[in-house]
């Protein structure tokens, strides 16, 4: 089966560039698109691993800095006034803003649909599906 054709439109003078590029590089201007978006897909899963873990090390640090800040003020080491107790809240706060990046940026599959189609497939008497 033959590969789905995508087309898209550039401005102008991106058209113009495009055109003056694959000129000098004697190639077509389809496939220098075809080889850039095929390099831009590969590098999205590294990039986005890595921004991950750099936030979970974010996270990770922020929830050590108050856990230990917690236990200095349990010691008495640290002051307990109001002051400490908002800049733990902030910690927290901003730890589950952290979190909350993190969970927004995960991609999941969701099988909604594919449940759907197997419990109707399932039936022993097949009815449309309601829209």
């Amino acid at each position: 089966m033959p590969s789905p054709r995508y087309y898209l439109r550039l401005p102008r003078h991106r058209a113009d560039e495009l055109e003056a590029l694959a000129r000098h590089l004697d190639t077509s201007p389809a496939l220098i698109i075809k080889l850039l978006i095929d390099r831009t897909l590969s590098e999205v899963a590294p990039l986005l691993a890595d921004h991950d873990e750099q936030l979970e090390h974010i996270h990770l640090t922020i929830r050590d800095i108050a856990r230990i800040h917690r236990d200095l003020m349990g010691d008495g080491a640290a002051a307990t006034d109001q002051y400490s107790v908002r800049i733990l809240e902030k910690l927290d706060e901003i730890a589950s803003a952290i979190d909350s990046i993190r969970d927004a940026a995960f991609v999941r599959s969701y099988t909604i649909v594919k449940d759907l189609i197997a419990a109707h497939d399932e039936k022993a008497t097949q009815e449309s599906l309601p829209v």
